[in-house]
């Protein structure tokens, strides 16, 4: 179905596809091993092609993977799907069209944050697919520049899900962040507030405002600000 050759220094692979056609697919310089697991792969999507199959677990792992150049020859050939190439500015615009703009407006602020510092690093015309899980390392080591470990995990999470959301609406293949390390670090500058240091807060207070919010921080357990702002009448009884 496939046979593999050598010229100079390069590789070109024989195709027989299933309605006849024989092309050939210049794969340039790569090493024997690569080039011979490369014919293995395309014998596997030919054989999905003649048989309008699913294409099997580790092939369609390679496929995700291969580079643009070498995946837009398969496509020529109808051997492998249209991959999605969907830009990095196009996919940040309908996420926070779609997603973000739902969300509390802290949450909105901290994400669009994030995707400013994506899109000032990698460019909004950034394909998604180029993004490689170096990519993703390098960027977080260039977050770290000036911002402390906890800031960075924020928005590597951030990125995370901005990613994940992609997939989950197929317009990404992978999420090369999805390996780096964002959970959030615990706090080491909590304190206790006893009563005795909470009346004195209380009476330090300049007016009303402060002290419902002193209250319903240590009193009620709410977390300022994200749960104390929020907070409306509807939620008293």
């Amino acid at each position: 179905m496939a046979s593999l050759s050598k010229h100079g220094h390069t590789f070109r692979l024989y195709v027989c596809l299933p309605d006849g056609r024989r092309v050939t697919l210049y794969l340039g310089k790569l090493p024997r091993r690569q080039a011979e697991s490369f014919k293995v792969h395309v014998e596997q999507l030919a054989a999905s092609m003649a048989t309008a199959t699913a294409i099997p677990g580790p092939t369609a792992v390679w496929l995700a993977a291969l580079p643009d150049g070498l995946y837009e020859k398969l496509e020529r050939c109808q051997l492998a799907p249209a991959r999605v190439r969907e830009t990095l500015g196009r996919l940040i615009e309908r996420y926070e069209r779609e997603y973000v703009a739902g969300l509390a407006l802290r949450s909105q602020s901290r994400i669009k944050n994030t995707t400013k510092l994506l899109s000032g690093y990698f460019g909004p015309k950034a394909r998604l697919s180029a993004i490689t899980q170096e990519d993703a390392e390098r960027w977080r080591t260039w977050l770290a520049e000036g911002r402390t470990e906890a800031t960075v995990r924020l928005h590597v999470r951030n990125a995370k899900g901005l990613f994940n959301w992609a997939m989950t609406h197929r317009l990404a293949d992978n999420n090369p962040f999805q390996t780096l390390v964002g959970a959030s670090m615990a706090r080491n500058d909590e304190r206790y507030v006893s009563l005795e240091d909470f009346e004195r807060l209380l009476d330090a207070c300049p007016n009303h405002g402060w002290r419902v919010l002193l209250g319903l921080a240590r009193l009620a357990g709410l977390r300022s600000p994200s749960e104390t702002d929020s907070i409306t009448w509807a939620d008293i009884n």
